[in-house]
C-alpha cells in the first residue's frame, strides 16, 4: 500500500508573533494522518488475521536462530559482556514492531557498529550505553526533521572502502582465536605482526576445533541450498527432520562464524 503525503509550505508574515508560528505548525502536523504515518502499527494491527499467526511464529523463530547468536558474537566483537548482545537482539525488534514500516528487515547490531563501539567504549559498558543513547537521540532528531536525504551525499566508494576495510580487520582479528594465541594486540597492524610472529605457538586442539567448525558451517551452507521437496512426485511431503534441517540451515554461516572463538 502506497501512501501519498502532501507537503505544504507555509509562509509567515513578519508581523506574526512566534507563538502563532508554533500554533500553525502544530495544527498542520499534529493530525491523525501523521500519527498513523509515524506509528505504522496503527495501520496493520487492526487488519491482522489470526491465520497469519503460525507463519509469523515460524518466521520469528527463524530470525531468532540468527539474531541471538549474532548478537552474542557482536557483543564479543565490541568487547562487551555477552548479555549486552542479547539486549541488542530483542530490544530493537520490540521498538521496530511499533515504529517500523518494512516487514522484511532484521534489527540488531552490525559488525562495523560493534567494531566502532569497541574503539570508543574500550570495553566500558557505561560508555557503550551512553554512546547508544547519543546515537539514538541523533537518529530520532534526523527522523523528526526528515534529514535522511543527507545519506545521498556520502560517496559510494567511501562506504565500500570502509566496509571492506572493516571486514578485513574483523576477519583477521578472529585468526588469533582460531590459532589459540593469547596476548595479541587488537590494533590491526600489531595484530598482524604478532600473529605471524607467534604462529609457532599455535594450539593444535584450538586449530582442530576451528577447522571442524568451518567445515560444519560450509556443510550447513550446502544443506541450505538442497531442495527437500520433489516436484515430480505428486503428494510428496518432506519429513519432520528435513523441515527441521531447513530451519536450522536458514542462518547465514558468515554471521555465525564471527562468533566462533575457540581460544583458551
Amino acid at each position: 500500500m502506497t501512501m501519498s503525503v502532501q507537503t505544504e509550505t507555509s509562509t509567515f508574515e513578519p508581523s506574526c508573533p512566534g507563538s502563532c508560528d508554533v500554533t500553525t505548525w502544530a495544527r498542520q502536523n499534529c493530525t491523525a494522518e501523521n500519527v498513523r504515518r509515524k506509528f505504522p502499527i496503527t495501520l496493520w494491527l487492526p487488519r491482522y488475521q489470526l491465520g497469519w499467526l503460525q507463519s509469523d511464529f515460524i518466521a520469528g523463530l527463524t530470525v531468532a536462530l540468527t539474531v541471538i547468536p549474532q548478537g552474542l558474537a557482536y557483543a564479543h566483537l565490541a568487547e562487551l559482556p555477552l548479555q549486552y548482545g542479547l539486549y541488542s537482539s530483542f530490544m530493537g525488534c520490540l521498538v521496530y514492531c511499533i515504529l517500523g514500516s518494512a516487514k522484511d528487515v532484521t534489527l540488531g547490531p552490525t559488525a562495523i557498529m560493534s567494531l566502532m563501539v569497541a574503539t570508543y567504549a574500550e570495553g566500558d559498558t557505561t560508555y557503550a550505553v551512553a554512546l547508544t543513547l547519543l546515537c539514538g537521540c541523533v537518529q530520532l532528531g534526523m527522523g523528526i526533521f526528515q534529514l535522511g536525504f543527507l545519506v545521498n551525499f556520502i560517496s559510494y566508494p567511501v562506504i565500500n572502502g570502509f566496509t571492506s576495510a572493516a571486514a578485513i580487520t574483523i576477519a583477521f582479528g578472529q585468526v588469533k582465536h582460531v590459532l589459540g594465541l593469547s596476548g595479541i594486540p587488537r590494533d590491526f597492524f600489531p595484530c598482524v605482526y604478532y600473529t605471524f610472529k607467534n604462529i609457532g605457538k599455535t594450539n593444535v586442539w584450538d586449530l582442530l576445533l576451528g577447522a571442524v567448525c568451518f567445515v560444519l558451517l560450509l556443510l550447513l551452507k550446502w544443506l541450505k541450498d538442497v531442495k527437500w521437496d520433489h516436484d515430480d512426485e505428486v503428494g510428496y511431503r518432506p519429513s519432520r527432520w528435513q523441515r527441521a534441517g531447513s530451519v536450522l540451515c536458514a542462518a547465514p554461516p558468515v554471521e555465525v562464524a564471527e562468533g566462533c572463538e575457540v581460544g583458551p
